[in-house]
């Protein structure tokens, strides 16, 4: 029998309504299924993890360290003989520093350890007494070798009885074996006497001209000018005197004759290890303003280089000392450089002419007695 198309109409919306019902079931039951089959990989997953214990990582990637036995110190702490090394040094050298600056009080001495082996006890490094506050001149130095002997340690500077036989008796890891010769000519050169021909260029390029100025300090020269790079005059060991900051301190290169030259309120100061050998020319610093020993004021002219030579006794006076083709005189506060008759006064450009090739005979250390100078100074 037919059914009207009406009656067909008719079911239309309660099929629908079951069809919507079924397809709501089914989504109902899928994510029933998903949420079971996560809980079974969670599951399974958290049977094969390894659990984490942060301490014990730790301790098994940064081991605790052990102390070594043996060490090599390069600092000041209260195993270094530091008071008295201070204390050695004002003794030795207060007097001579107090009339440098013409004061009677004087400031501690800046110690610095360059190398320290606490093993074996031994001890090496520099000193520098500073100028009063204020004062713009140049520190007083020494070097120094200590040696413990039981509680206390025995000190020696460079140029008294000791220092050789102490440089001689101490270890490589303080006193290296191609530094030994240095140390010892320098600090003999204070009682065996020397030429006063330095073997020495002047402290710039060969062929320059530099003003030479008075300096604040017996027996010191200052020079300025030219493209302000200061070069070794010979070749030499370099060590450190006050701060070790970048690009600062003063230097003191012993050269193997036994002389040693000084190098003081320079910038730029070049990063040279201590101890190591520099050869002629070598770059040592630039000019500068900067004096960092003690509370030393900047200097207030143009950049500058004070420079002066040195044995193990102290300053070389000027009179006589052959340098970068020059012969060096000083007569009271007068200070003059002297060329087969050409004179040149402080003041005025001095040409470095380098190391002269043939070294006229030696001298004693003695000053002697300084000629007249010229009326008329040639520039």
């Amino acid at each position: 029998m037919r059914k009207s198309s009406s009656g067909y109409r008719s079911i239309l919306p309660t099929a629908n309504r079951i069809a919507g019902i079924g397809g709501l079931t089914a989504v109902v039951v899928a994510l029933a299924l998903c949420a079971i089959l996560q809980q079974e990989i969670i599951a399974r997953t958290a049977q094969h993890r390894v659990p984490k214990v942060p301490s014990a990582s730790k301790a098994a990637s940064h081991p605790t360290p052990r102390p070594t036995a043996k060490a090599t110190r390069t600092d000041t702490t209260a195993t270094t003989p530091l008071a008295q090394v201070r204390a050695t040094v004002l003794k030795e050298q207060g007097e001579a520093a107090r009339r440098a600056f013409g004061v009677r009080d004087l400031p501690q001495p800046d110690v610095h350890f360059t190398r320290i082996d606490d093993a074996k006890g031994w001890a090496f490094g520099t000193s520098a007494i500073p100028p009063p506050a204020g004062m713009a001149a140049a520190p007083e130095p020494s070097l120094f070798l200590a040696r413990r002997s039981g509680a206390t340690w025995r000190v020696a500077l460079a140029g008294a009885e000791g220092f050789v036989a102490l440089v001689r008796q101490a270890p490589a890891t303080v006193i290296p074996a191609d530094e030994r010769p240095f140390l010892e000519r320098y600090s003999q050169a204070a009682s065996a006497g020397h030429g006063v021909a330095t073997g020495m260029t002047l402290p710039w390029g060969t062929g320059q001209s530099w003003t030479m100025r008075p300096a604040t300090g017996v027996d010191t020269l200052q020079f300025s000018g030219g493209d302000g790079r200061v070069l070794a005059p010979a070749a030499g060991r370099v060590y450190r005197f006050c701060t070790r900051t970048e690009g600062q301190s003063m230097l003191l290169l012993i050269h193997a004759s036994g002389l040693a030259s000084e190098y003081y309120q320079m910038a730029d100061v070049a990063g040279v290890a201590e101890g190591a050998l520099v050869q002629e020319g070598s770059y040592l610093g630039r000019t500068g303003t900067d004096r960092p020993c003690g509370d030393s004021v900047p200097a207030s002219g143009p950049p500058a280089v004070d420079f002066a030579l040195f044995d193990g006794a102290g300053p070389l006076p000027l009179e006589g000392i052959q340098i970068g083709g020059w012969t060096l005189h000083a007569a009271g506060d007068r200070v003059w450089a002297d060329r087969s008759g050409l004179q040149v006064s402080v003041g005025n450009p001095l040409l470095n002419f380098g190391i002269p090739r043939v070294s006229p005979s030696p001298a004693s250390r003695t000053p002697s007695a300084s000629p007249s100078p010229r009326s008329t100074d040639t520039h």
